[in-house]
């Protein structure tokens, strides 16, 4: 049986001039060279750009926490807001000591006087 592992008995396949062959094997030896090291720079490419990519991740789930804390924050702000329109701004009265607001608003039930400077 055939077996393409087992050198055949009949004419040589080498070149006639080793020399030429040399020089052909270590062009292409070179070509593979050249190939596997863009490979490997290919390969720590891809690792940097999975890491940027995580780094990018990490920075997204930050934005995000980040951004329900401002929204929370700016519901807060505008229930105050809210509130000061409609309870305090109505009791400020300008006196001789300037805005004061007066002591009761049956809508939040503030009971204090605090001069506004």
């Amino acid at each position: 049986p055939y077996d393409p592992y087992t050198p055949r008995a009949g004419p040589s396949t080498k070149p006639d001039n080793t020399k030429e062959g040399d020089a052909k094997t270590a062009a292409v030896q070179d070509e593979l060279d050249e190939t596997v090291g863009l490979i490997r720079e290919n390969i720590q490419k891809v690792a940097e750009r999975g890491e940027k990519l995580d780094d990018l991740g990490r920075k997204t789930e930050q934005l995000e926490v980040s951004a329900k804390g401002f929204r929370r924050s700016a519901r807060d702000v505008r229930k105050v807001r809210h509130a000061v329109s409609l309870c305090i701004a109505p009791m400020l009265t300008g006196n001789d000591l300037g805005p004061t607001l007066h002591s009761e608003c049956g809508k939040c039930a503030l009971t204090t006087t605090i001069p506004f400077y």
